[in-house]
């Protein structure tokens, strides 16, 4: 007995990739749990590196590649709550920034200047049609307003398809209807290059409303980002994704509003934001506070989701903001900086769960994702980032 145990403290003491361990002969249903409670009283023994915490973050470059970032011991809870802090902070100075009377008139100056341009290019060109007795006209029907070109016969405007219903006295020459249906073509292929013009007034207004917009909470969001980073101690790293956040806030500052509405009605979808205040939420999927150093984690049913994770469909269902949010971690990452324990058996009936866990203790990277192979629901097509993984495996078998 003394032998074994010294055995196994070897085993469990030594350091380096590679050197794991294999337990054998001592009988009985509850292998494993045998196991598990010789380790803990061998722990203090045979010390292990201190683990770190492990978060999950929105890439905001490649949506479907979720963010890995591994942080000090108790950094990713200060991380959560103040990134909480963060966004509720924003949300209540922001839309004081935004609806203050000064931003308001500024907003106006620019509406009023878009519209003068706009007014101005159509006005030019129905002054152009007069020449040719076509009049531009705005049309109020069930889809809204829109402009056309009407033909002028005497006091009357009249759609170019209705001249052939006037009566014969005042129905148009044959030379003249054709006169008409040539202009009536040139102004209507005219009138679709103004209104290209007039939509692309429009979209360097709303470019300069979310400039703008940025300027304004552009210093709010610096100054709460840099206290964040100093107050979790963020490395370069953190400090770089803490950026992206900033980044996004400034360029999205109708996130943080009370209402979907955003000053003039006339703005277009174009201004939204792609995704909602979910891109700024962390996920822990391990924490020191609830897994302290030397964990020893024993799997009773170590199926592919159960021992590397998987990622949720429900939550990817919800939005891409959310894909960070779909991963779940399983029982290897909460062994970080401890020991694994699992019966042999069990591992080596799962052809796919074997290799990937030889693969995971070759590389010392663990992988969570849809596994093709067992998923009826096929590939996800996200592929989070791959965390740095410190475990040693100890196997629990008989000697046959």
């Amino acid at each position: 007995q003394q032998r074994a145990l010294q055995s196994l403290e070897l085993g469990l003491s030594v350091k380096g990739s590679g050197y794991n361990v294999f337990v054998a002969g001592l009988g009985g249903s509850d292998e494993a749990e045998k196991v598990v409670s010789l380790i803990e009283q061998l722990q203090c023994k045979a010390s292990r590196a201190t683990p770190q915490d492990h978060i999950f973050v929105h890439n905001f470059a490649e949506p479907v590649r979720p963010r890995h970032l591994s942080l000090k011991p108790g950094q990713a809870g200060q991380l959560q709550t103040g990134m909480s802090r963060w966004v509720s902070t924003l949300a209540r100075e922001i839309p004081q920034l935004l609806d203050s009377d000064a931003h308001g008139e500024r907003r106006q100056r620019l509406f009023s200047r878009y519209r003068r341009a706009e007014e101005q290019l159509f006005r030019r060109f129905g002054r152009k049609l007069q020449s040719t007795q076509l009049e531009l006209v705005q049309i109020e029907d069930e889809n809204g307003a829109r402009r056309d070109v009407f033909c002028r016969i005497g006091d009357q405007l009249l759609p170019l398809e209705a001249l052939k219903e006037l009566p014969k006295d005042a129905k148009p020459k044959s030379s003249e209807l054709k006169r008409f249906k040539k202009n009536h073509e040139l102004a209507l292929a005219e009138l679709g290059k103004i209104q290209r013009k007039a939509r692309a007034l429009g979209l360097r207004l709303i470019s300069q409303i979310q400039t703008m917009d940025g300027t304004v909470v552009e210093e709010v969001v610096r100054s709460l980002t840099l206290a964040l980073a100093e107050e979790v101690g963020a490395d370069m790293e953190l400090a770089g994704w803490l950026g992206d956040c900033a980044g996004y806030a400034n360029t999205h500052p109708q996130l943080f509003l009370r209402t979907d509405s955003v000053g003039d009605e006339d703005e277009e979808d174009t201004s939204k934001a792609p995704y909602g205040l979910e891109v700024f939420e962390v996920n822990v999927v391990r924490s020191t506070d609830q897994h302290p150093d030397g964990s020893t984690v024993f799997e009773q049913h170590p199926n592919y989701s159960n021992l590397f994770g998987a990622v949720e469909r429900h939550i990817l269902r919800q939005g891409g903001g959310k894909t960070h949010l779909a991963v779940r971690p399983g029982s290897l990452l909460d062994a970080d900086g401890g020991y694994m324990v699992l019966n042999a058996r069990d591992i080596f009936r799962e052809t796919e769960v074997w290799r990937a866990l030889k693969r995971t203790l070759q590389t010392g990277r663990l992988e969570i994702h849809a596994l093709e192979a067992i998923s009826p629901l096929g590939v996800t097509g996200v592929r989070p980032a791959s965390i740095p993984l410190d475990i040693k495996l100890v196997l629990v078998g008989s000697a046959e």
